[in-house]
């Protein structure tokens, strides 16, 4: 044997060998390296799914420098910050850095940002636990060192000159990067108030796109779920200039997605779900029911709809009686000269309740005091629903309108009362507390959160499952077509007292949708185990 040859199978090492392998194989591809690197920044098991290669491979053509302007937009829970905010920026550094290329090695310089500096701080600690495990000090510990003088959640560097900042938009005046990466820009409620997101894309605009460090060789990557027409992916996509990812949850064949990667959406089924490993189809649904179809058109399907009126639309109200109903509900009577009159019947409640928008006040220029009035019952499967049984408004000086109010409660024969906790409020919910017997009704004053538009949103999946009834009658044609104007309607009182009841309705459990009702009834009916009881002598009697 040469003896060149034999010295070097003496020095071969397989477990040196081996790890050298798996170096090299994780470099190679940042998907390959997510799934070796799960163990130390999930505890859950790695589910893969094509569009996390998607995502990869543009992520990586960003380090590349080959896509200097990046917006994904892709639904909520589906493994996107631990991909782009966590794995990403730690595989970039991972890499053999180039002199020409300021976007690769463990000397790039991040600047991470989302809706608010603690989010962003979360992601960059989780990334630097994956820095500090035992895994990847073995195979890149030489090359991507932490400097001791700068290792904090807002900030932390490389020895070589590499550091990582954690931020919120607005916070990022004064900090830089060659890559800056936006994670989330907006809560999922942000939209609906023009304030925010006005002030949001303010900020992109003025003070986070001067945040490149390298104006010639600096990279930009949006990730994000649509949550309005007018967010910041609206605003990024009509400047252009920009590779478009969009992977809406249900396949869409009008909106094949295609980049100049070169990359296709490789589905050609309608509504095909984009990761039935993990989210089938009819997880989707559930969801789509719960969220309703703005939230689900936006925040899944990455195509929302304008939200500038007819939030409540007109068809989604249920006529009482239903059609298929009519007979069993429906009674003709005859007056004292023949003539039929038809009697309409209702339900049994379960749960009859006001909700009272107050204005006490005589004056034409104030609002009116708007009350309508709620039922609760369950239909022939036992399903919950509800039903407009009442409703008027009027300028009323408080001592008229206590006495309207008591008397509507005790026609109504309420449960509860609701009552927004404004400064007329709080004297009304006072008088009727002291008017009514304790056995009568609760009387509640409410806070809303969140502007009008978000509150009325919050309702629209009760609407679009069919649970809401209203009667053919004038009053509920009021009602009906005030709701349907907002925002754009001259009046807006009926509308708060309507989303005031159904999201009351919805947090007690009251107003439920058939998924919910159902999964509540199949989990009373689960196996609870055996009750024990404790012999007399360990000291229970």
């Amino acid at each position: 044997m040469n003896a060149d040859l034999a010295e070097l199978i003496a020095d071969f090492d397989p477990d040196q060998l081996a790890l050298e392998a798996e170096r090299l194989y994780c470099e190679g591809s940042l998907i390959r390296f997510l799934r070796h690197a799960w163990p130390y920044i999930d505890p859950s098991t790695f589910i893969d799914g094509w569009h996390l290669h998607a995502i990869a491979e543009h992520l990586e053509a960003v380090t590349r420098g080959e896509i200097r302007r990046l917006l994904i937009n892709i639904p909520p829970r589906h493994c996107k910050t631990l991909l782009t905010s966590v794995a990403w920026p730690v595989w970039t550094w991972a890499q053999e850095p180039d002199p020409d290329n300021p976007r690769i090695g463990p000397g790039t310089r991040f600047l991470c940002a989302s809706y608010g500096a603690k989010k962003a701080q979360e992601d960059g600690v989780t990334a630097r636990r994956l820095i500090a495990s035992d895994w990847f000090q073995t195979l890149w510990g030489d090359r991507v060192v932490i400097a001791e003088d700068r290792d904090n959640q807002i900030q932390y560097d490389t020895t070589a000159g590499g550091s990582r900042i954690s931020t919120g938009i607005p916070e990022s005046l004064g900090r830089g990067g060659v890559i800056r990466l936006i994670d989330d820009p907006h809560k999922p409620d942000d939209p609906e108030s023009e304030l925010i997101i006005d002030s949001q894309i303010k900020a992109y605009k003025e003070v986070w796109q001067t945040r490149s460090n390298d104006p010639s060789a600096g990279a930009e990557v949006i990730i994000m779920q649509r949550l309005g027409d007018r967010d910041l992916s609206g605003h990024i996509l009509d400047t252009g200039d920009v590779v478009h990812l969009c992977l809406p949850a249900e396949y869409d064949p009008q909106r094949h997605c295609v980049t100049t990667l070169p990359w296709s959406d490789p589905r050609s089924t309608d509504a095909e779900p984009i990761w039935p490993e993990r989210i089938p189809s009819r997880e989707l649904r559930l969801i789509r029911e719960r969220l309703g179809p703005y939230a689900w058109a936006g925040q899944f399907q990455q195509s929302p709809e304008p939200r500038g009126g007819g939030v409540i639309k007109r068809e989604w109200w249920q006529v009482w009686p239903p059609p298929d109903e009519e007979e069993f509900w429906n009674r003709t009577y005859h007056d004292t000269a023949g003539k039929p009159l038809v009697r309409t019947l209702y339900p049994d409640w379960h749960h009859v309740l006001i909700s009272c928008d107050t204005a006490y006040t005589e004056k034409t220029t104030n609002d009116w005091t708007a009350v309508t009035v709620w039922g609760a019952w369950s239909d022939r499967r036992g399903h919950p629903k509800m039903m407009l049984m009442g409703a008027w408004r009027d300028r009323l000086e408080l001592p008229d309108l206590k006495i309207r109010l008591l008397e509507t409660i005790r026609r109504r024969k309420a449960d509860t009362i609701l009552i927004e906790a404004k400064a007329s409020g709080l004297s009304v919910a006072q008088e009727l507390r002291r008017l009514l017997r304790d056995s009568e009704a609760r009387v509640i004053t409410i806070d809303p959160k969140g502007d009008k538009l978000l509150r009325l949103h919050a309702i629209v999946p009760l609407f679009t499952s069919s649970l809401i009834y209203a009667p053919n009658t004038t009053w509920a044609e009021a009602v009906i077509d005030e709701v349907g104007r907002f925002p754009h309607g001259k009046h807006d009182d009926f509308v708060d007292s309507t989303s005031m009841a159904l999201s009351w309705l919805r947090r007690n459990s009251i107003a439920q949708l058939a998924t919910e009702y159902e999964e509540a009834a199949r989990e009373a009916l689960m196996f609870r185990g055996q009750v024990r009881t404790i012999p007399h002598e360990y000291g229970v009697a």
